[in-house]
């Protein structure tokens, strides 16, 4: 099956939960190899702050702050004046996370950045749950002189009448693509490859590095599920490992997801794979230990889908000493740890803004915080621009821009993928969680890259 079909059920099998919101607009102004020892607070289940590593002098500028002034190029202080107007298409019922990191980025950008040359940014919001709502938040986008930028929050349909109704007429920008038109598109771009990179990441990462005889992978029974299946089989076939896959509803229970474990030779395959979501994975983690599944024996993959405060807070109250279940790595498309202080990559930026905002939850979501850093990431590209925001001058910017892209590793560029022309990266890490600490073992210098998948290499 090729890429693109897969991801096309990928999309379908999303699409399915879908609920029936109105598209009614809203606004809103406002390294190498390591391996780190987990700060004092891991014990509690609580990641770091950002104010654990600030350094501030009397009256000195909060480092976090102003590498956030130096990257957007604003002029800092609290934003004045007639606000410039982004349109954002996004699916809030669905994916409240992406809501949250662009409402703290909105505000922090307005408060303490200076906005854009001085003036606020605005959010003009628009739900879009069915291709319908994505034709009608394009027209609205398209035909309002005031919205400079057309963005693509999160959604699993309507993407492709979206894009049908911006092009030509309003720059198209993505906060994490979703559905196939998001990866395909030559209207907009995203700098992260989102959920699905992470995907084919971990896959990889599995059989190159791993490099198990046999490989289990439990996956929820939906187009979502088998389409992903369809995309790892090659991968894993080519590289000399044997897949062995179980299928589990999408809202199977851990006796439910045992069995599949079960069914799937937990006990005697080589490494498992874990393709589920938040609940999914706090379900695996109690079928994995009623199994006496030890990871440091049995290495279990997953990705960064289980990164969630609800899993954290599950594997503390199971009497784990650690943040996570000891051993599991986790595959991620940012490709930076959160958990781990960095001012360069925009971590403690994000930290910083999300502790100010009260969002403390947020500051380990990568949803939220990859939606957090396309903002600012388009908030330097408008402050570059200096005022003209024409349509030819805007989408140069956006697809000429090389990076460092906020919170993202690895090189961007717009032109390089022939069929995901709407993704500018192709790198992802992993990160091992073991002994109360992590284990960057696929970062810095040394990503993942899954171009040989996006480019029909295998």
């Amino acid at each position: 099956m090729s890429v693109m079909a897969v991801i096309a059920l990928v999309a379908m099998g999303c699409a399915e939960t879908d609920e029936g919101d109105d598209a009614s607009p809203t606004t809103s102004a406002g390294a190498q190899t390591t391996a780190t020892t987990a700060p004092d607070t891991t014990d509690t289940g609580e990641a770091p702050t950002a104010s654990d590593t600030a350094d501030d002098g009397a009256g000195d500028t909060d480092p976090a702050l102003q590498w956030a002034l130096d990257y957007t190029g604003g002029p800092g202080g609290e934003a004045t004046g007639e606000p410039i107007k982004l349109g954002i298409a996004t699916n809030t019922s669905l994916f409240p996370q992406v809501g949250d990191g662009t409402d703290v980025a909105v505000e922090f950008v307005n408060e303490q950045l200076g906005g854009v040359g001085g003036r606020p940014i605005e959010l003009v919001t628009c739900a879009a749950v069915a291709a319908e709502d994505g034709a009608g938040c394009g027209a609205q986008f398209a035909n309002d002189d005031d919205i400079v930028l057309a963005i693509v929050g999160a959604m699993l349909a309507g993407n492709d009448e979206f894009y049908a109704a911006i092009s030509g007429i309003k720059p198209g920008y993505g906060l994490g693509p979703l559905g196939l038109a998001d990866f395909t598109t030559t209207d907009s771009v995203s700098y992260t490859s989102a959920a699905l990179g992470a995907g084919m990441g971990g896959g990889l990462f599995v059989a190159e590095d791993l490099q198990p005889e046999v490989a289990a992978l439990v996956v929820t029974d939906d187009a979502a599920g088998r389409g992903a299946l369809s995309l790892l089989e090659p991968v894993l076939a080519e590289r000399g490992v044997e897949l062995v896959s179980v299928f589990v509803s999408p809202v199977a229970t851990a006796p439910e997801i045992e069995s599949a474990f079960r069914s799937a030779g937990a006990d005697t395959v080589d490494a498992m794979l874990i393709g589920l979501f938040e609940q999914g994975c706090i379900a695996a983690y109690d079928a994995l230990r009623n199994l006496g599944v030890d990871a440091l024996e049995r290495p279990v993959s997953t990705t960064t889908a289980c990164w969630t405060p609800s899993f954290q807070e599950h594997v503390a109250n199971s009497g784990e000493e650690g943040l996570f279940p000891n051993g599991w790595y986790f595959t991620n498309p940012l490709g930076y740890n959160l958990f781990e202080p960095d001012l360069e990559s925009g971590i403690d930026t994000y930290r910083l803004a999300s502790e100010q905002d009260g969002a403390t939850d947020a500051t380990t979501d990568v949803a939220a915080a990859g939606a957090f850093a396309g903002i600012l990431t388009m908030v330097r590209h408008l402050n570059e621009v200096d005022g003209d925001y024409s349509f030819d001058t805007l989408t140069a910017q956006i697809r000429d821009f090389e990076g460092p892209a906020m919170l993202q590793a690895g090189p961007i560029d717009c032109d390089a993928p022939p069929i995901f022309k709407g993704v500018c990266s192709t790198r992802v890490s992993a990160h091992r969680y073991i002994d109360g600490g992590w284990d960057n073992v696929r970062a810095g210098d040394d990503l993942i890259d899954i171009s040989p998948i996006v480019i029909g290499e295998g």
